[in-house]
């Protein structure tokens, strides 16, 4: 068995007996899960199966070959709408071929809730299909087995589409949603993105965000939303572009990838359901427990446990990863935590942890997983050492910690404790420290009478840290206070604060965890290309990949109509280069281009970490000063402190000149550039392919700059 995680939920009314208190789900993942869910299958235990995130797992086998499987992202969908609206042609649609049912018929085709799985575009998606709204006399038994079902969708399901013909906007789509809204609570609009299909009623060019802004009530449900919605035809297949089947569902999957993340995985669960809405569903009946398999063996099983003992049974599971500096006390605080020495110490000035460790056991009643790390700023180590044993611990603890401790002494919080705090948020972002708390070790140090609180409001440092991870923080002496002197000075007493420390985070998240999507996203360098159209962006982000990657029309300069990004590794990095339409295009409006732009940040949620605009390399006009305005007019002029310029067609450059030079010349480009931090380069995708005599008028050469410059902006600053 590779690993356990648990997830506790509110009692349910299955038949079992009024005095049980509470119910405990448990994943089993590895080789071993099915068998051992099988061997504790009872009338207590209800089993499901769940498909692991997308990674890659490697299995040890009886044979002893290794063996690598690749696991999906799985993500539970519930399609609501009118009768008629196009659920089930959706649904087979997102699945690409044909799974559900459809009768073209004026009485609606699905009349009970239907839930299939299918694997597609790296994601395991179960949907659920749903009666329709408004059908018939036995509209309110309907919708109370739509409230079940979806309650059933256990833990719950982390998207609903709300599906919308294309056309015009009447009253029944009102009450529609207006319905939605009563079955579940306004909080479903979290959870929920528009799907408008019957795509094919859109006029000639129209997008569909004009199409939603045509409409009061459709714009402010799309907002209510999130501004999440999208537009599919069911039937007619528009081959390549805007309108095709497989761009729409891309776009809409991509949707539901952020949607989850922001939601940092969680989902509408049967407990937000029943606080806004007892009684609408009825009782929750007995769950089937045939455990019907989804295409195939699972590598991860679910189990939940009922009865008095559940909780004696499975105590809750807390993963912790350990950060700080070398000879901070990590280790010694593990074994003072765990009642035992089961690390290793040493009082010598170098790291005695070389590489992540874990350690499991039960403390308090939790089960405690302990992943202790090399410490920072190991005299005996390079960072470029560190940084991989240290982020190793994410990937290896799947699915990914629930608590980051950071680990400090009580003494002044100088330069290097600083340094400590910025690593670990270039290390792991920002959010991380959403999942940390503050624990600081020497506890002996604290005057008498102090406590930890006390000690942090003497520093403005310390007090910005601790507010970063949820105000929360506790302090441990692993030499001085195993025998209690007073109630505070105590390390059991200091145990139990630091554990309901962490029941607090973990509540705060949602049960949520620090996963190696969050991870990737971290080491994944997202760079937006801006700049008036026919600039030569598209050239430019070619250039850049290595590879024609972005199409380029050298007829037509508006060729880039809808944003397009690529991901590809360069120089040992994961880039992503996100192309954008140009500004002033005929046919788009500053309007759309700002929603546009604005999606595009927050697609890029924690953050985008730089910004290209492209020039041409010729003279600096109005037209040039009105794209710099119109950008910092969207994000601010603080954009400028992620922005580099980048000239194109650097064959018009004199010979023997560098871009700094001809920078200077104009005073509207030297200004750009001095408010942009000095950054600039130069390319020319046309001519400078080839290795040049002159390294400078290499292309290879400039994207080797460009990265090193990038570099210099996430010192400073990790996102926009």
């Amino acid at each position: 068995m590779q690993g356990c995680e648990l997830q506790s939920a509110e009692s349910t009314s299955l038949d079992v007996n009024s005095s049980v208190p509470k119910n405990v789900w448990i994943t089993f993942v590895g080789p071993a899960a099915r068998s051992v869910s099988e061997a504790l299958s009872g009338p207590s235990v209800v089993v499901l199966q769940e498909v692991p995130r997308a990674e890659e797992v490697t299995a040890q086998g009886q044979d002893t070959v290794k063996r690598a499987q690749k696991v999906l992202k799985s993500y539970r969908i519930v399609l609501l709408g009118r009768s008629r609206s196009g659920k089930s042609s959706l649904a087979n649609t997102i699945f690409g071929e044909e799974v559900f049912k459809i009768h073209h018929k004026p009485i609606c085709g699905t009349s009970e809730c239907q839930a299939e799985s299918r694997s597609i575009h790296g994601r395991r998606i179960t949907l659920m299909d749903t009666p329709g709204f408004f059908n018939g006399p036995e509209e309110e038994l309907k919708l109370a087995d739509i409230v079940r079902c979806s309650s059933e969708f256990t833990p719950g399901p982390h998207v609903f589409v709300i599906v919308l013909k294309a056309d015009k906007f009447a009253e029944q789509e009102q009450d529609v949603v207006t319905k939605i809204c009563k079955c579940f609570s306004d909080d479903v609009l979290k959870y929920a993105l528009v799907v408008f299909t019957h795509g094919d009623q859109l006029s000639k060019g129209m997008k569909f965000e004009e199409f939603v802004d045509q409409n009061e009530f459709r714009a402010d449900l799309v907002k209510k939303c999130g501004g999440r919605c999208h537009v599919v035809d069911n039937r007619y297949n528009q081959q390549g572009g805007y309108r095709s089947k497989q761009f729409q569902v891309e776009q809409l999957l991509k949707t539901v990838d952020k949607m989850v993340m922001e939601n940092k995985g969680g989902c509408y669960t049967d407990k937000m359901l029943q606080a806004e809405k007892r009684g609408v569903a009825g009782n929750r009946p007995q769950r089937d427990t045939s455990n019907k398999e989804i295409n195939g063996a699972s590598k991860k099983m679910w189990i939940k446990l009922t009865g008095p003992a559940a909780e004696s049974v499975a105590e809750i599971l807390f993963e912790i990863v350990v950060l700080g500096k070398t000879g901070a006390g990590k280790s010694s605080l593990a074994n003072t935590i765990f009642g035992e020495n089961v690390f290793k110490t040493s009082a010598l000035p170098v790291s005695e942890t070389s590489e992540c460790q874990a350690k499991s056991t039960i403390v308090k009643g939790k089960r405690v997983t302990w992943i202790d790390t090399p410490g920072f700023f190991d005299t005996g180590r390079s960072e470029e050492e560190m940084k991989p044993a240290i982020v190793k611990c994410i990937t290896e603890s799947a699915p990914g910690p629930h608590i980051f401790l950071i680990v400090l002494k009580v003494e002044k919080f100088t330069a290097h404790e600083k340094a400590v705090i910025e690593t670990i948020k270039q290390y792991f972002s920002q959010e991380a420290l959403k999942y940390a708390t503050v624990l600081f070790t020497h506890g002996d140090q604290l005057d008498e009478g102090m406590e930890i609180n006390q000690f942090v409001k003497q520093s403005p440092d310390l007090c910005s840290l601790v507010e970063s991870c949820r105000g929360q923080c506790n302090v441990i002496d692993n030499r001085y206070w195993k025998n209690p002197q007073d109630e505070y000075r105590s390390n059991e007493f200091q145990v139990a604060e630091l554990l309901s420390t962490i029941d607090k985070i973990f509540e705060a998240n949602k049960g949520g965890y620090y996963s190696t999507e969050m991870l990737q996203l971290m080491n994944k360098e997202m760079i937006v290309l801006l700049g008036k159209a026919g600039n030569g962006k598209s050239s430019l982000a070619n250039t850049i990949l290595g590879e024609p990657t972005f199409k380029v029309n050298h007829f037509n300069d508006l060729e880039t109509c809808l944003s397009q990004s690529v991901t590809k590794s360069i120089n040992g990095r994961s880039l992503m280069l996100i192309d954008t339409p140009g500004f002033f295009g005929p046919d788009r409006s500053e309007v759309d281009m700002e929603k546009d732009l604005w999606s595009i940040v927050i697609e890029c949620a924690p953050g985008l970490h730089a910004f290209l605009l492209v020039l041409k390399l010729e003279k600096f006009t109005e037209h040039e000063q009105a794209v710099i305005t119109h950008m910092c007019e969207t994000f601010s002029e603080d954009a400028l402190n992620y922005t580099i310029v980048v000239f194109t067609q650097g064959d018009q450059l004199s010979e023997g000149m560098k871009i700094e030079e001809y920078v200077d010349k104009s005073d509207g480009l030297r200004d750009l550039v001095k408010k942009c931090g000095g950054r600039c380069h130069i390319f020319d995708s046309k001519y400078w392919k080839n290795t040049q005599e002159d390294e400078y008028r290499s292309n290879q050469f400039q994207v080797a700059e460009l990265l090193n410059t990038i570099d210099k902006i996430k010192k400073n600053k990790l996102f926009f």
